[in-house]
């Protein structure tokens, strides 16, 4: 399980609808032409309902993401997370941080109404000093989503997705 994953993909499909519109308008689409490409940095702030039922208390998540995004002529979009990305948790008595390393490949359908998560390296591993890894996801993982029933298709996994202990991971953040 990888918690939090279902937000970012929401976070991710809304920045689509976003982006779509504003490169609809710009790109030219021109057989052969090289793919419009457009750079983001993204920094936002929420309350992960996820976490925050399984902690019984907020559980506020912050998100640092570097966002390149590719439209080819023929209408297909990819969307790449890489370089410097981590995720900071915090409760009402402390906070965690979560590195990632690797890469996110979002690639959405010429019709929009696939996306593709091709995800590899660490998802961002959270260590609680004294117990080590508390959510972990390394490896390859590859997710379809169909965006008009907003549902899963498949996924496949290979690598180490540990389940997560969540019990350390919230006594962490109480304090």
């Amino acid at each position: 399980m990888i918690v939090g994953k279902q937000k970012r993909v929401q976070f991710l499909i809304k920045l689509l609808v976003l982006s779509t519109a504003a490169l609809t308008t710009m790109a030219h689409p021109v057989a052969a032409a090289p793919a419009s490409v457009q750079k983001i940095s993204i920094n936002t702030t929420f309350v992960d309902d996820t976490l925050s039922a399984f902690c019984n208390f907020p559980v506020t998540r912050q998100e640092v993401r570097n966002l390149t995004i590719f439209t080819y002529a023929d209408g297909t979009q990819k969307f790449v997370l890489a370089g410097v990305n981590y995720d900071v948790y915090s409760g009402p008595g402390g906070s965690l941080s979560a590195p990632q390393s690797g890469k996110d490949v979002y690639t959405v359908s010429p019709d929009g109404t696939i996306l593709t998560d091709v995800a590899t390296g660490n998802f961002g591993m959270v260590t609680v000093p004294g117990t080590g890894p508390v959510l972990l996801g390394a490896g390859k993982l590859v997710t379809v989503f169909d965006l008009v029933t907003q549902t899963v298709v498949s996924r496949t996994q290979n690598g180490n997705f540990r389940p997560p202990n969540i019990a350390a991971f919230c006594s962490a953040l109480a304090g």
